[in-house]
């Protein structure tokens, strides 16, 4: 791989490459490789691949090790081990939208060719992000006495030592939000490979790290300080990708001027990342107020089943996003067929799970939870496997308005999503049960996959043809999914679900993908078929 950049005007040059068509090639400059190197789709494709590997590895880790857990701390402190985690995950929200820019703001830099000047924006927003993450651990820790004795039921003899593991927790808090922040800056350099073979190991240890200090320490206190100990680990590695990739680091000063800029750029991210939790659980809630807790199981099982799926739109997006920062101005044509090609991976990846969700989701339930509770479970099972197949492409459009710096159209879209879906939801829920509330969310991520493609047509002119030629077949591919549903007999069922999968893979090949692409992927295929 080429250094990723150089000093201004050192682009005298050139290399021969071939060209898309394998004709004889055109001659590429210096900052032109650099490009190619950042955002080929060869590239992207490895990405994808290593942010896949890198949450799949650690998953099954975790449902390994979750039963050894739960017998060694027992279920009251197992209980306060996943609220610790729950407790990381949300803490991220101290960023303020600073990780996201800053991937952004490099990966436009490194479009420009103007890689070392963004070496101050990147100093200022970890130096930034860790006050933060500072602060937001002090006033948390102000809060933990009364979460434990008040908020959460702990049992009396576990108060001691939930306290004192929450206040060694709290030490996690600027490392959670500058590992944000650094994660950004190595994702617009696609060192997506050098941060997954970092995370795997560290990721891996917060499950047996825990049951390893078990034995040695039987205590909340050891377990918290083990959590603390490998975000410290991902921190000391992150740095080291990001001073490799960003040498300029290194001596760069930090930049009050680009503090403004940032944080207008990362309020309507906050925005967002404020709203979107409450969206998320808002159905749980509403159900088990209206209705019983027992329908809110009903419902919140097959759709956190579902959620699953969003493995693939983020590890997809997480590649394309700072690829997209970086070509959107110098190669609108590039980065249109970006969009294009991203939902077709998504959808075609997607499609065979949502489809047996669809068609299939009473046998899948009772197989996994029993025939009772498949027979509540079942339609809802039904109407997320529509729905998980259009919000899975929408965080394709949404990526491309982020990479165009419009962090506040996506925040708009999420708060005239959620006035909508309120009371739609409050409505279809009293009506018509947990199916109402199905219903619901189904519209939500249709208003919404249907409000972002619009806006990023809008804003962005270079992608609506490319939206076109994908989103006739995105269509056929929903109605293709009602086929199987006619039959009765599973047999049958099954044939045709067989039969809808081809034609939706045929329908993308023949419409949705490009002469050139069709050939490249054919010769892909054959070196497989010979491996």
């Amino acid at each position: 791989m080429p250094p990723v950049f150089a000093q201004e005007g050192h682009l005298s040059a050139t290399s021969l490459v071939p060209d898309g068509d394998g004709g004889t090639g055109t001659r590429m400059t210096d900052h032109e490789e650099r490009r190619e190197a950042l955002t080929g789709t060869r590239v992207l494709a490895r990405s994808t691949l290593w942010n896949i590997i890198g949450r799949l590895g650690p998953m099954v880790v975790a449902l390994l090790a979750t039963p050894l857990l739960v017998h060694k701390l027992g279920v009251p402190r197992w209980g306060v081990f996943t609220l610790a985690l729950s407790l990381v995950g949300m803490f991220g929200v101290f960023d303020f939208g600073v990780g996201r820019v800053l991937a952004r703001t490099v990966a436009e830099h490194l479009g420009e060719g103007r890689g070392d000047e963004a070496a101050s924006v990147v100093w200022t927003g970890t130096v930034l992000v860790t006050i933060f993450g500072v602060v937001g651990a002090l006033l948390g820790s102000l809060f933990v006495p009364y979460l434990v004795r008040s908020v959460l039921t702990v049992p009396p003899e576990l108060h001691r030592q939930t306290i004192l593991g929450l206040y060694v927790l709290a030490a996690a808090g600027p490392l959670i939000v500058l590992n944000g922040a650094l994660w950004g800056v190595m994702s617009a350099f696609q060192k997506f490979a050098a941060a997954n073979l970092a995370n795997i190991p560290v990721l891996v240890m917060y499950y047996l790290g825990p049951l390893a200090i078990l034995y040695v320490y039987d205590s909340l206190i050891g377990v918290m300080a083990v959590l603390v100990v490998c975000r410290a680990a991902i921190t000391v590695a992150y740095w080291m990708i990001c001073l490799r990739s960003m040498p300029a680091l290194r001596n760069a000063r930090f930049d009050l001027g680009a503090i403004r800029p940032m944080l207008a750029f990362g309020s309507w991210i906050t925005v967002s990342n404020v709203i979107y939790p409450v969206m998320l659980y808002l159905d749980r809630f509403v159900i088990g107020s209206l209705l019983s807790v027992s329908a809110t199981a009903y419902y919140a099982t097959p759709a956190d089943l579902m959620n699953r799926f969003w493995l693939v739109p983020i590890a997809v997006m997480n590649a394309v996003f700072p690829a997209m920062a970086t070509e959107f101005r110098a190669d609108p044509a590039r980065t249109a067929a970006m969009l294009r090609r991203s939902m077709i991976f998504i959808s075609a990846t997607v499609f065979p799970g949502c489809l047996c969700a669809i068609v299939l989701p009473g046998p899948l339930l009772e197989i996994w939870l029993g025939h009772d509770f498949s027979q509540h479970a079942a339609p809802i099972l039904r109407w997320f496997g529509i729905g998980m197949f259009i919000q899975c492409l929408v965080f394709v459009p949404a990526g491309l308005l982020d990479s165009l710096g419009r962090f506040d159209i996506t925040a708009k879209l999420l708060a005239a999503e959620t006035a909508i879906f309120i009371p739609l939801l409050f409505l279809l829920v009293s009506k018509f049960g947990i199916e109402g509330a199905a219903c619901a969310w189904l519209i939500r991520v249709s208003l919404a996959f249907g409000a972002s493609l619009t806006m990023a047509g809008r804003l962005y002119p270079p992608v609506r043809a490319e939206i076109w030629r994908v989103l006739p077949v995105l269509a056929a591919g929903l109605v293709l999914m009602a086929l199987p549903l006619l039959a009765s007999a599973l047999i049958v069922q099954l044939a045709l679900m067989a039969f809808v999968m081809l034609t939706y893979l045929a329908l993308l090949w023949l419409h949705s993908l490009t002469m050139d692409e069709r050939r490249q992927l054919g010769v892909t295929f054959a070196r497989f078929a010979r491996i």
